[in-house]
């Protein structure tokens, strides 16, 4: 039934390919049977029928298909699990036997590029980690309708202008790259875990070789162990701030000059104070959380004479992993005004405007922003 469906052009390769696999299987531990036959022909029907209710003939536009390729391949496996629940066990240990994650390989691009093969079970803990990421949690401030006015500034007495959500910075990464990042985000908190693998007494580390010139100039290269290719400067400032990275300094001839410490890190004591104050990333428009941000040093943790940079709250700012790496990239720029990350954009986008705040969901914040809308002082001044 499937072949004459498919040579009459009424069931596509693909719906026909999972049909014909589905059942295979079956065949193959069963032998045929009636029920094969109809659950063939249940199949057949779905694949064929059209979203107007009626089964496709032969018509100058047909209409749409009721149901989607997946949507046949889910069908089918149920079939296929109850013609043969004795198959399950096996079926699984075949899967089991295929997954794997190829170690990456770094092609002429420099990219680094691999496979992975996920069992249904391993595929689940996947997607549920990677949507914890990327779900939603403030609606698009894009969507048509959306009040855009200039009653969306905020000014406080001395005129300074808030930054609302209107001037958050365009997300432009693809599907793809949100995916990885987040992918990396769940790494970094796994690796950053209490409980996470050691090597030689400490948790994994990354070590980055860069000149103190280099460093000093804020431009050249950086290099990571295990990694022929290099990483920009801007790169490896970003790693100082909240990544548990060691930059080793060469000097001139390849003489080590000094090994950093992980002393620059926040402690768990101010991240608490960070996630109370910035209540999440304080780009305007981001909703990430505080548990997924990096404690970004507003003034560099490296000076100019590479003396560490205080990593006290007045210099700290909570950013998640992609606005950290804008900051570090971009015109965007971080100021700590009265205690508080003040967010300034580029002065192309707008050469008039003055330092401005974004302003986190906390209690105090919106305190303060009540006080500062019925012209009272606010609690920070």
């Amino acid at each position: 039934m499937v072949e004459s469906a498919f040579f009459a052009g009424r069931v596509g390769v693909d719906a026909a390919a999972v049909i014909c696999r589905t059942l295979s299987e079956v065949v193959n531990r069963t032998g045929w049977s009636d029920a094969i036959d109809q659950a063939e022909r249940h199949l057949v029907a779905a694949a064929i029928a059209t979203v107007g209710g009626a089964i496709e003939c032969d018509d100058i536009s047909p209409q749409p298909r009721l149901h989607k390729v997946e949507e046949i391949a889910r069908l089918a496996a149920r079939i296929r699990e109850h013609l043969d629940p004795d198959g399950a066990e096996p079926r699984d240990a075949a899967k089991q036997s295929l997954r794997g994650f190829s170690y990456p390989k770094v092609g002429a691009d420099g990219m680094a590029r691999g496979r992975y093969a996920l069992p249904p079970l391993q595929l689940g803990v996947f997607l549920n980690a990677v949507d914890s990421i990327l779900s939603p949690r403030t609606p698009d401030h894009g969507e048509p309708g959306t009040d855009s006015s200039p009653a969306n500034e905020v000014k406080n007495r001395e005129g300074t202008v808030f930054i609302t959500d209107d001037d958050a910075l365009i997300d432009a990464r693809t599907f793809e790259q949100k995916l990885l990042d987040a992918v990396m985000a769940l790494i970094e908190m796994a690796t950053a875990s209490p409980a996470a693998s050691r090597l030689n007494g400490a948790a994994p580390t990354v070590n980055v070789h860069v000149t103190l010139d280099d460093l000093k100039a804020g431009r050249g290269v950086g290099w990571i162990d295990g990694s022929t290719e290099p990483i920009p400067i801007s790169t490896v400032t970003q790693l100082q701030c909240d990544g548990d990275t060691i930059p080793i300094l060469f000097g001139l001839h390849g003489e080590v000059l000094n090994q950093g410490k992980t002393q620059r890190l926040a402690t768990r004591r101010q991240r608490r104070a960070l996630a109370a104050r910035d209540g999440g990333c304080v780009m305007p428009g981001c909703a990430v959380p505080p548990s997924r941000c990096q404690a970004h040093h507003v003034i560099p943790w490296v000076s100019i004479s590479y003396l560490p940079g205080k990593t006290d709250l007045d210099n700290l700012a909570l950013l998640c992993p992609f606005h950290h790496a804008t900051i570090h990239t971009s015109a965007w720029t971080l100021v700590m005004i009265h205690g508080r990350p003040h967010v300034k954009p580029p002065g192309w986008q707008d050469p008039g405007r003055a330092e401005a705040r974004h302003t986190p969901t906390h209690r105090s914040a919106v305190v303060n922003r009540l006080a500062m809308l019925d012209g009272r002082p606010s609690a920070s001044e």
